[in-house]
């Protein structure tokens, strides 16, 4: 324990976060969570610089900035606007320059990868930019769906039990990411099957025809699938 200590009292009392990082010794803190935007959060985060401070936290890790659809912040719609669910802009300058005053640095979460309209525009999606000062249009919403996916994600943390929002996505994205890794082990071991390498894709037809009939295959079974109301109906 007495090496942890003198860990933090070095960071404390080193004036160059640039020379802390550069030793090594940086302890980050992730100064928000997936609720957090329900509790006036850069004021609230701001009374506890002193604290994160003092605790050795030589960075903090803070949310996303700018205005986004979702609360959370995860669906940008003006990168250059800095009012949040989190706060204002003033806010988060307040917040900063006490951040700044206590030398822990502010690390943003900028998220560019997640554009999405500020208004509902072709085929019902959140895809224009109406009043933004980002000259976009529906090319600039990124997903490979279109942008379809993404009010799902919003009407899902609107409508889930309040209190929930968290553990709902948080199990949704754990999800995804299981999804992710098994298919690429499945990948890995279709292509050994089919024997394509760097320098021979030969195979890859015999791969794909592969992934087609095993998209197929779940569907003969779909009549498998128990319905009570249409049971009810053959009994009536």
């Amino acid at each position: 324990m007495g090496y942890y200590n003198n860990v933090f009292d070095e960071c404390n009392d080193q004036t160059d976060i640039g020379a802390v990082m550069r030793n090594g010794r940086e302890v980050i803190l992730q100064a928000y969570n997936w609720e957090s935007h329900k509790h006036n959060w850069y004021k609230n985060l701001d009374s506890k610089v002193p604290d994160i401070s003092k605790s050795g936290f030589t960075s903090a890790w803070l949310p996303p900035p700018s205005q986004s659809l979702a609360p959370e912040g995860y669906l940008p719609q003006d990168l250059y606007s800095l009012n949040s669910a989190y706060g204002s802009e003033h806010l988060l300058k307040s917040l900063l320059g006490k951040m700044k005053q206590y030398k822990v640095r502010a690390m943003a979460d900028i998220v560019i990868n997640h554009r999405i309209g500020t208004t509902r525009g072709h085929g019902g999606m959140y895809n224009r930019y109406d009043g933004s000062s980002l000259p976009w249009d529906e090319h600039a919403v990124t997903s490979c769906t279109g942008g379809k996916n993404l009010p799902f994600t919003v009407l899902m943390t609107r409508l889930c039990p309040r209190g929930c929002e968290g553990s709902l996505m948080a199990f949704v994205m754990s999800a995804i990411a299981l999804a992710f890794i098994v298919s690429g082990y499945l990948g890995i071991v279709l292509a050994s099957f089919v024997e394509v390498t760097v320098d021979d894709h030969s195979g890859f037809a015999g791969g794909l025809a592969v992934e087609a009939v095993c998209v197929v295959v779940p569907l003969v079974f779909t009549s498998w699938i128990y319905d009570e109301e249409e049971k009810s109906k053959k009994e009536e």
